[in-house]
């Protein structure tokens, strides 16, 4: 019991400083300013903002810093050495007017992005996403990759545990704290000012827990 007071009294005397330091230097680090509160910040924002930074010739001219280190979140760094046309799409629609939130080709590879900050899974989803990457990878020859970006373990509602063994392996979950980080590392080696500023936000953007399913057909 004494050891429970001793840990709430610490617990409170660390608030306390933590609030005190915040009232003294709340100018110089402004602690609750957040660029985004003033945007529409929804699922297709956020997804054009990643394929925007993804993308090696867009403006914020950092080349493949962003996608390179990407591969190595996603476990893939043999792709980050090969400098090949990379195309990216948002909203990619494919059979039964399924949208792919991200889409990257170039010629070795499909890799498809789900990005699930806020909304729910729809029944079959990924199932789907799977079946359109898988078909269209073989047509190609190309390998492929599903990316599930959500904070929440993807669910037999959208995507069938009893699948296959090597389709399953092609579909990996990265969670947004995953995805903070890989902001942050990359905010590290940006060489532009605004940039960085812009990267920064962006990896404090809060993703709350979606609604688990949608019961939508």
């Amino acid at each position: 019991m004494e050891n429970i007071q001793q840990l709430l009294s610490s617990t409170i005397l660390l608030q306390e400083s933590y609030l005190q330091a915040k009232k003294r230097y709340v100018s110089q680090i402004a602690p609750d300013f957040q660029m985004f509160r003033f945007f529409n910040l929804n699922e297709n924002t956020l997804s054009k903002c990643l394929a925007y930074l993804l993308t090696p010739d867009e403006s914020h001219a950092q080349g493949q810093l962003f996608l390179s280190h990407f591969y190595q979140l996603i476990e893939k760094p043999e792709h980050s050495s090969k400098k090949n046309k990379m195309n990216i799409f948002t909203e990619f629609t494919i059979k039964d007017n399924r949208r792919i939130d991200i889409l990257l080709t170039d010629k070795h590879s499909l890799i498809g992005i789900e990005n699930k900050p806020w909304a729910a899974d729809q029944k079959d989803q990924l199932l789907d996403y799977v079946n359109w990457l898988a078909t269209e990878a073989k047509r190609r020859g190309t390998d492929w990759s599903l990316i599930y970006l959500c904070n929440n373990e993807i669910s037999e509602f959208t995507f069938r545990s009893d699948a296959p063994e090597e389709i399953r392996k092609k579909v990996k979950e990265i969670t947004f704290y995953q995805l903070e980080d890989w902001l942050s590392d990359c905010a590290l080696h940006i060489k532009s000012a605004q940039v960085r500023c812009f990267v920064e936000a962006l990896s404090l953007i809060h993703i709350s827990e979606p609604t688990r399913h949608a019961q939508i057909s």
